[in-house]
């Protein structure tokens, strides 16, 4: 019995010191690290937060112009800046978008028909951005880029005024039209260009540019 309570006031004890050793505070070098440490985390998420969310002083916003494929209704933003070579323009102050991946102007520019796309010819939407700019319009409508062989031929027969080897087959041409700028004005700025092949369809309102031969015509 005498035991019994010996082991008994024992486990009383342990328990007792156990419980002061998790209730005790910590040391001060202890609370003073985990403190640093804490406020350390808070200034970081801090700064990463206003990087972020908060606009740079002095530096206005980057102005993109926005295709548009009026088949597929698709939408495709691109930065001038980074075609500042192809474009003659002014060094960028800041680094621009990264230029828009091959892979993503052949999809956009796919023929609406076929869903299909090719290798589009690389000067096509530097045409397209070098008006835009010209004009300073926002918004790029395209009309046709890449025409499927056979979609040409299908439109051939119906009578429509679409030529037997049509630059459009080969992924190097492009209709378009820019929002807020008259088609006529829009063509004289082609001609002047002298970079290819212009047509002008008034009717239509948009225009042809291509990377053949420089010719000039009219269509409906």
């Amino acid at each position: 019995m005498r035991i019994h309570r010996i082991v008994a006031a024992l486990a009383v004890v342990v328990v007792m010191r156990r419980t002061s050793y998790a209730d005790a505070p910590p040391s001060a070098p202890a609370a003073a690290r985990y403190q640093a440490k804490k406020d350390l985390t808070a200034a970081h998420k801090t700064e990463a937060y206003n990087k972020r969310s908060l606009p740079v002083v002095g530096r206005p916003a980057r102005k993109l112009v926005n295709f548009y494929n009026t088949w597929t209704d698709e939408w495709l933003a691109i930065d001038p800046e980074s075609y500042a070579k192809e474009l003659r323009l002014p060094k960028p102050r800041f680094t621009p978008d990264a230029p828009v991946p091959q892979p993503r102007y052949d999809d956009f520019l796919r023929c609406h028909f076929t869903n299909e796309a090719t290798h589009t010819e690389p000067r096509l939407p530097i045409f397209a951005l070098a008006a835009a700019l010209h004009f300073r319009a926002p918004i790029v409508e395209v009309v046709s880029a890449f025409r499927h062989p056979k979609y040409n031929l299908m439109l051939r027969k119906k009578g429509h005024q679409v030529a037997r080897d049509s630059q459009h087959t080969f992924g190097h041409a492009i209709d378009f039209r820019l929002r807020g700028v008259t088609v006529q004005a829009l063509h004289k700025w082609a001609v002047d260009q002298k970079r290819g092949g212009v047509g002008f369809y008034l009717e239509s309102k948009f225009i042809h540019m291509d990377v053949g031969p420089v010719r000039y015509w009219n269509g409906e």
